[in-house]
């Protein structure tokens, strides 16, 4: 079974710690490689730290997040965070919503607490997995195994 096909729209999403702006080149390789893999990225406002390493508040980062997840075009949502901050995000998740309108929500590290918090309070599948390995040392591998 395959959870996305070709020319299918994924969300990214920074739910915890931004990504500091030194990483720019990295996002920006990560979103070819993406495309590369005939996807077509869409991400959060919220992806880059904007106080060290704060990336907006939480508010506004679950905002995004379920922004990204009512978009009917984006058929996954894929966090590239990790860090601290993730738990703060919680209370702005619309679990109802996202309990009827399953989509699968990948994310790493910190966010095993916004993947577990969706599971238990909707049973819809989250996955643990970082999408930023297609651009790390393994990236031939992890691209033809993605």
């Amino acid at each position: 079974m395959s959870l996305l096909k070709k020319g299918d729209t994924i969300g990214i999403v920074a739910c915890s710690n931004g990504q500091p702006l030194s990483n720019t080149s990295k996002i920006e390789s990560l979103l070819l490689q993406i495309e590369n893999l005939d996807l077509t990225p869409v991400c959060s406002k919220y992806i880059y730290e904007i106080h060290s390493p704060f990336n907006g508040l939480a508010e506004y980062k679950g905002k995004s997040f379920m922004d990204l997840y009512k978009n009917n075009e984006v058929k996954a949502i894929f966090d590239i965070s990790g860090g601290d901050l993730a738990n703060e995000v919680l209370e702005y998740l619309d679990y109802d919503y996202i309990s009827k309108n399953p989509k699968p929500i990948f994310g790493y590290s910190d966010l095993t607490t916004v993947l577990n918090a969706v599971y238990s309070q909707t049973n819809n599948p989250v996955y643990l997995y970082q999408i930023r390995n297609l651009i790390y040392s393994d990236s031939e591998n992890q691209k033809a195994n993605f």
